[in-house]
């Protein structure tokens, strides 16, 4: 009888615990002009004064980052496609065998949706076995993604073992989800949809292996938000205890944060780091009451009545607008029971009047514009027109903003078919980048 062998356990060290960090990954998520290129390339300077070197620029934009060459010095790597996960990871190893200390990834968003990216790889594993065949499509798919996930977490797992600043960024859009209420009968139904926020168009988990993640709302301009009423957008949103007092409340990423992260990574205590100036922002979840508001017992109840308590409180001003609307969306029974068609009339009429409150004319200042109620458009021809006479009213650049930000919220777009990589969307954004040029700052 062969000799039966131990195994030895294994020994294992204990040393006193000391902070060292030699990877230290930060996200940025955004949809389209909300700061992200300029935003990632202002963190990645600052943290560059830090660690030294030179900063390494990804690009998988066409070469989108070139826009910035006058305003920043960077080393340029165009990434065209294939945008497989392990194209990535073969880039951001080359960069750091090369010494760069600083990488930033723009876009990551293309390892999720561009030519042999993760669905790519997973749709082609997918019609390799049906052959055309959609029960078996249908059946195969389990395979299909799993031959797309492998690669993906190799990729995650060897980025986790490079030493380096890294920045990555990531597109992002609305998205929804069906709203599944109990009648009174006890059946489940679908009544309209639930608004999951603004998420990152590529894979769940990374989020979770950045040590910070922050998201930049349309038209932000680089200020990222820490909190949301969102359960989508709150649930993605990463910055440790240690690292909130850097950032201050309404400031846009800049040099300083890519700093105070270097900083934090070669061993700087937290009381030695810089901070933005201002007031720090809060981080968790939203749990405040919403302001109490009073509603009439009958009319209240209807889409018509809710517009007309608005365009009540907007004569009252722009604050107590705004805190009627926090208060009716704030799970008020009443509005959860609109159709949705009827609560997007709401919100029309709620981002109209706030648009107005914001910077346009006074209607006693005699200008013809100040008037003009435009309606909702219903074709995407209409859009245009739609959009360049709501920005002709308004006279400052931050209502301009604000109202081109409350476009996705009233789901106006998504209703037309326009979306953020779409042609119609980008003629809409210049005539809004062109009107925000024409006011004098």
């Amino acid at each position: 009888m062969a000799e039966m062998h131990q195994l030895r356990p294994r020994i294992f060290e204990d040393n006193e615990a000391k902070r060292e960090v030699n990877t230290f990954p930060v996200g940025i998520a955004g949809p389209s002009y909300s700061g992200k290129t300029y935003s990632a390339l202002r963190v990645a300077v600052g943290a560059q004064r830090v660690l030294g070197g030179d900063i390494a620029f990804i690009d998988t934009e066409n070469k989108r980052a070139l826009d910035y060459a006058d305003d920043f010095k960077f080393r340029h790597i165009p990434f065209p496609a294939p945008f497989g996960s392990l194209d990535y990871l073969a880039a951001i190893t080359q960069c750091v065998k090369k010494g760069y200390k600083v990488v930033i990834t723009d876009s990551m968003t293309h390892e999720h949706i561009g030519p042999g990216g993760y669905h790519d790889v997973a749709q082609r594993a997918i019609q390799a076995i049906a052959k055309g065949d959609e029960k078996k499509a249908e059946r195969a798919k389990l395979t299909g993604w799993a031959a797309a996930q492998a690669p993906r977490q190799q990729m995650i797992e060897g980025i986790k073992q490079l030493d380096g600043f890294f920045i990555f960024c990531w597109r992002a859009k609305s998205k929804t989800k069906p709203n599944v209420v109990i009648d009174a009968d006890g059946n489940q139904r679908i009544k309209g949809v639930k608004h999951l926020g603004y998420m990152p168009i590529g894979g769940e988990e990374w989020p979770f292996e950045m040590k910070i993640f922050c998201m930049l709302p349309p038209g932000s301009m680089g200020v990222p938000i820490w909190r949301s009423y969102d359960p989508g957008t709150q649930g993605l949103l990463k910055l440790p205890e240690w690292a909130a007092p850097i950032f201050a409340e309404g400031k846009a990423l800049d040099e300083i944060v890519g700093q105070a992260f270097a900083e934090w990574m070669v061993g700087k205590k937290r009381s030695e780091l810089p901070r933005q100036q201002g007031p720090a922002v809060v981080r968790g979840l939203r749990t405040e009451e919403a302001p109490e508001m009073t509603l009439q017992e009958e009319d209240a109840l209807t889409a018509d009545g809710m517009i007309t308590q608005a365009r009540d409180r907007a004569k009252a001003g722009s604050d107590a607008l705004q805190q009627w609307w926090k208060a009716l969306t704030h799970d008020r029974p009443e509005w959860k029971d609109l159709d949705l068609d009827e609560a997007k009339r709401v919100k029309a009429e709620v981002v109209r009047l706030a648009g107005e409150l914001k910077g346009a004319p006074s209607p006693t200042n005699g200008t013809e514009k100040s008037n003009v109620v435009m309606s909702r458009p219903d074709t995407k021809a209409a859009y245009d027109d739609y959009v360049r006479a709501s920005v002709g009213r308004l006279t400052s650049s931050d209502a301009i903003v604000r109202w081109w930000s409350a476009q996705d919220e009233i789901d106006l777009r998504v209703s037309l078919g326009i979306h953020p990589d779409s042609e119609d969307y980008k003629r809409a954004q210049n005539i809004v980048n062109n009107r925000v040029m024409e006011i004098p700052q």
